[in-house]
């Protein structure tokens, strides 16, 4: 194929005049469409074809050939932007997409946009459509298959006969299974197994029924933002799949009456709450309700503070350890249990016990200092009482000591009301 045309975007490159090619001579129909295959698409300034002097506005144009009703590529070339510059679907190369004129006002002829979106040529393929032949002929739809039936010889339904060939080489890139759809849903789907499903409750029968569907009532709604798939899956990479909080790498669930089948596996350890006020096991809680789930979750504010309020209770749960790092840490409670629920001894003040304590040691460092000169009087003479005298002045020295590191039991971080 040839290369992009750095500064004749918009215009139309004949390869050969002979080339039947019905569709582009009716591209002044109503419609004015025309289904062309992807040749290659600038993406950044590293690509050969971007033109430093045009800039960034290069970036997601495709230089595509156009596709003749007879399912043959076209040796004729177009160069176009994307329809839209919200909405942002880039193709990959080998992969079809819609093409027309649009109004440029810097081109009297129109320029040629293509619309956002790839055309699903296999219709369950999130992460590729691309069609790997690098042949004039394309196989009509009724013949399409998935690339990994065509590589396993796979039965067909629309192609009985179907036999693999070096034109259906599956792409180098992991199995992504699209997610099944059901009754009302709008599904965007990545092409790396992320996803955001508009859903709603859907009871279903069906092998693919979803889990979130227990509870409620039909159509009730449900957002799910996932990203990443599971790692253990079908290996046939057309079988849909329904989103599993527990498996898939992260995820967000925006829930009005759903029961979202988490894992219990903790539950057993929050043993904070007295049995009634408990609340209730996550997988059986059925009313709106907002769930993040992943190996690891950061809040972090930049510049303000991080808020929590709950009208019930907040709990916080951990196999290890809970853990608080702040320059000041402030609980204002009326009622503070500290090692269980139940817990019933009350907690002292510590400057108060601290001057009862001093008290208590000066008041018998002065008994030990007059039991220290205590005399016996054997006979009416004066006798110093040695034993007691001995007693005494041990005693008065370990009490001094106490004094002396009295204020060693006063807490430097720890204050109570």
């Amino acid at each position: 194929m040839g290369s992009f045309d750095k500064h004749n975007f918009g215009s139309i490159v004949k390869r050969s005049k002979s080339t039947p090619f019905s569709p582009w001579r009716k591209s002044s129909s109503s419609s004015g469409q025309i289904l062309c295959r992807v040749e290659d698409i600038i993406l950044d300034e590293t690509h050969p074809d971007y033109n430093s002097e045009v800039g960034p506005s290069q970036i997601g144009r495709i230089r595509a050939s156009a596709v003749t009703s007879d399912y043959k590529i076209s040796q004729k070339i177009i160069f176009a932007n994307p329809e839209s510059s919200n909405l942002k679907h880039y193709p990959k190369k080998d992969e079809y997409v819609f093409a027309k004129k649009a109004f440029s006002p810097n081109n009297a002829g129109g320029k040629w946009v293509y619309t956002p979106i790839p055309v699903a040529l296999f219709n369950n393929a999130p992460n590729s459509n691309e069609y790997p032949s690098q042949t004039t002929d394309l196989t009509p739809p009724s013949q399409q298959v998935d690339y990994t039936q065509a590589t396993n010889g796979a039965y067909s339904v629309a192609n009985p006969d179907f036999q693999p060939n070096e034109t259906t080489t599956p792409p180098d890139q992991p199995i992504i299974h699209p997610l099944m759809p059901f009754n009302g849903d709008v599904l965007y789907e990545g092409r790396n197994g992320q996803s955001i499903r508009f859903g709603g409750t859907s009871k279903s029968n069906s092998q693919w029924a979803n889990n979130w569907s227990t509870s409620g009532n039909e159509g009730d709604p449900i957002t799910i933002l996932r990203n990443g798939q599971p790692k253990k899956l079908p290996s046939l990479g057309w079988i849909p799949i329904t989103e599993n909080i527990s498996e898939d790498q992260s995820s967000i669930y925006l829930t009005s009456t759903q029961k979202i089948p988490i894992k219990d596996d903790y539950w057993g350890g929050i043993l904070s709450y007295k049995s009634s006020d408990k609340p209730e096991q996550p997988s059986l809680y059925s009313k709106p309700q907002i769930v993040l789930s992943s190996d690891r979750i950061l809040i972090n504010s930049k510049t303000d503070s991080i808020l929590f309020r709950s009208s019930n209770s907040i709990g916080l749960s951990s196999f290890k350890s809970i853990n608080i790092d702040s320059p000041t840490t402030v609980i204002k409670s009326s009622n503070i249990f500290l090692g269980d629920i139940n817990a019933t001894e009350r907690g002292v003040k510590g400057d108060k016990l601290h001057d009862k304590l001093q008290i208590i040691l000066n008041t018998l460092i002065i008994l030990t200092r007059v039991l220290e000169v205590n005399q016996l009087w054997p006979g009416g003479l004066p006798s110093p009482d040695g034993g007691l005298m001995t007693a005494s002045s041990s005693t008065k020295a370990q009490l001094q000591k106490e004094l002396d590191s009295l204020s060693d039991i006063l807490s430097k971080v720890v204050k109570t009301l």
